[in-house]
């Protein structure tokens, strides 16, 4: 009995109250330190874990608290956005950014495919819609050093080069070879392709690609090296070079051919070396001798070549065929060839035969060569020609058109005739069909 009497007197006292208390609490409550409270259990994941505060008299931010306890997120850096073009192979815009004075490309949907590190950062291709090949090629540049990458932000060349410069004709081209660039180094230029591998070494006062009458790349596609004012060349599909020896090497023509009832083209350029002129073939790899001083497209097989201050015709093996006789010539089309001798002008054929006497004061075909593309042979083949102060038409065969009467007289294409004046009064008259072939 006193046992039990003094048990309750100890319990009362508060002798087994700690004890009692760890009992109640849970295994991982821990001891809090002192002076600290431990807030009230809660439900919301955020403040599970919350940090425990010291007791204040003022009373508890709930706002600054969930900030406190939330995850820290960092904001997205401010970019300005200095210029975008579409990609057509992503099917989104292409934006280059700016950070800190330095420069990087990201998409439309805020992506950063490069970040800021460059100088510049460029469209190669300066957004031209018809330069679409090297679309999506960026031109970037740092402390002076620049280089080119691709849309998708991996390197195409080292950034090693003092200038890496876009070349027109390029954007025309339609073999992988012709998708070449110029880049310069240490002052001089060379040629990369559009995997960045060089082509042609740094080495050259000048690089640039050859372009025909349009400004289109020549088929095969030429790129021309100049070194102190020589020239020279190198085919990009098979590799054929020329040294870098001549005073001008230009286009000439694409000359059809017919071969097994398909017409082909081949390609000649027009040489210059010691002053005198010569032609190549780039399809045959055949080379005249230079022995002109100046050469003129072929057509109908033949070229005018000057030699002093006459002409005459070679075929398209360099041979001479008609010598140079004649003061001045139109060249070759659709079979005859006007020419002037002893200041009178006529119309020779093939062969050598004169098919239109040298009585006309003045000839001039009805339209121009780079025309060609918008007028049948027929129209290619008409001469406009005045002759005592009258002016009519005739075709190279010198079979008479319009007749030789008119005061003046103008073609109108889009009308398929002529405005002519005569007498004073202006009339139309009808361009005639053509004559039939004998």
């Amino acid at each position: 009995m006193r046992l039990f009497v003094f048990l309750i007197i100890l319990c009362l006292s508060g002798v087994f109250s700690p004890v009692m208390a760890q009992k109640k609490m849970p295994k991982d409550a821990g001891t809090l330190p002192s002076g600290v409270n431990r807030q009230p259990a809660t439900n919301n994941p955020m403040r599970r874990n919350a940090p425990v505060f010291p007791e204040s008299k003022k009373p508890v931010d709930s706002a600054a608290l969930a900030a406190a306890s939330a995850p820290i997120i960092q904001a997205a850096p401010a970019f300005e956005q200095l210029d975008s073009a579409f990609i057509s192979a992503t099917g989104r815009n292409l934006i280059i950014i700016r950070q800190n004075n330095l420069e990087g490309i990201a998409n439309d949907t805020g992506k950063i495919i490069l970040a800021p590190a460059y100088d510049r950062v460029s469209f190669f291709n300066n957004k031209d819609s018809s330069c679409t090949r090297w679309e999506g090629i960026l031109k970037v540049q740092k402390g002076g050093a620049v280089g080119l990458i691709h849309y998708n932000g991996k390197p195409i060349t080292v950034l090693d080069y003092q200038d890496i410069s876009l070349l027109p004709a390029s954007c025309s081209g339609t073999h992988p070879a012709s998708m070449v660039a110029k880049v310069k180094q240490l002052g001089k230029f060379g040629l990369i392709n559009g995997k960045g591998e060089v082509l042609i070494r740094p080495s050259y006062d000048d690089v640039l690609m050859l372009a025909d009458e349009q400004g289109k790349a020549t088929n095969p596609e030429i790129v021309l090296v100049r070194r102190q004012n020589k020239y020279g060349m190198m085919e990009l599909r098979n590799g054929q070079v020329l040294k870098t020896e001549f005073e001008r090497i230009e286009f000439l023509q694409h000359l059809e051919k017919e071969v097994k009832g398909k017409t082909e083209k081949e390609l000649l350029l027009r040489l210059k070396i010691n002053d005198k002129y010569s032609f190549l073939n780039i399809s045959s790899k055949f080379q005249s001798e230079p022995e002109w001083d100046e050469l003129l497209a072929f057509g109908s097989g033949w070229a005018a070549v000057r030699k002093g201050d006459k002409w005459g015709f070679i075929n398209e093996e360099g041979k001479n065929k008609i010598s140079c006789q004649y003061e001045a010539t139109l060249g070759f089309r659709q079979g005859g060839a006007p020419v002037r001798k002893n200041g009178k002008w006529g119309i020779i054929n093939a062969d050598k035969k004169e098919v239109f006497a040298l009585q006309a004061d003045q000839m001039e075909f009805l339209v121009q060569p780079e025309s060609k593309r918008r007028h049948s042979d027929y129209v290619l083949s008409l001469v406009k020609i005045e002759r005592n102060g009258k002016t009519g038409v005739i075709d190279t065969q010198g079979r008479p058109i319009i007749p030789c009467e008119y005061d003046s007289l103008e073609y109108v294409p889009r009308t398929g005739g002529f405005k002519v004046t005569k007498d004073g009064k202006e009339q139309f008259v009808a361009l005639p069909d053509a004559p039939a072939k004998k």
